[in-house]
């Protein structure tokens, strides 16, 4: 996963997950990024997409120390959908994948996995989710919380300046467009 465009932590760490994740959800699973916790909005997004695994970046949780570090939570969010049949949306069927069976697999998969260079990844807990009225009954969905230990230090690689972040500079000035009204700080 030594991509050079990929030069923070936690985008590396979801590049991570979703390899990992492909071993076993082919192609025809969608794998969006998410913001954790889900809009309405993007949650009926996602949902159109079934099945799908996505993967969003919650929290990292630092100490306040010289070395910006700490563990970093994640969410993998698992929707399936299955019309012909209620409860084979969550055991599985011919007709498509079960949410029970895709939460164990995905989980096997992260739980303990170990990303080169970079961290160890464990589950931290399986559950269900639920969105009343958000889409329709036919559709089931589950998170798993996903915890690892994240280093920002090599960010800098040991200057005093950040680097330019892939382009940050370039694509700020193209998505403001030539009639903005962003003012620069003199």
């Amino acid at each position: 996963m030594n991509d050079p465009k990929v030069i923070d932590p936690i985008s590396h760490a979801v590049q991570a997950l979703r390899a990992r994740l492909r071993k076993r959800f082919d192609k025809r699973w969608t794998m969006p990024i998410v913001p954790v916790p889900l809009s309405s909005s993007e949650f009926k997004r996602v949902a159109s997409m079934t099945p799908f695994v996505a993967i969003g970046f919650s929290t990292v949780d630092t100490a306040g120390a010289r070395v910006l570090s700490g563990p970093v939570h994640f969410s993998v969010v698992i929707g399936v959908k299955n019309a012909a049949n209620q409860d084979n949306r969550f055991l599985g069927d011919s007709a498509g994948p079960g949410l029970y069976p895709s939460l164990s697999i995905a989980a096997a998969l992260i739980n303990g996995y170990t990303e080169q260079d970079l961290c160890s990844f464990s589950v931290n807990k399986i559950s269900s989710a639920y969105a009343e009225g958000f889409t329709d009954d036919a559709i089931a969905t589950g998170i798993i919380d996903v915890n690892t230990e994240l280093s920002f230090r090599d960010v800098i690689k040991g200057g005093s300046e950040p680097p330019d972040f892939a382009g940050f500079s370039e694509w700020q000035g193209a998505i403001a467009g030539p009639q903005s009204s962003i003012q620069e700080a003199a």
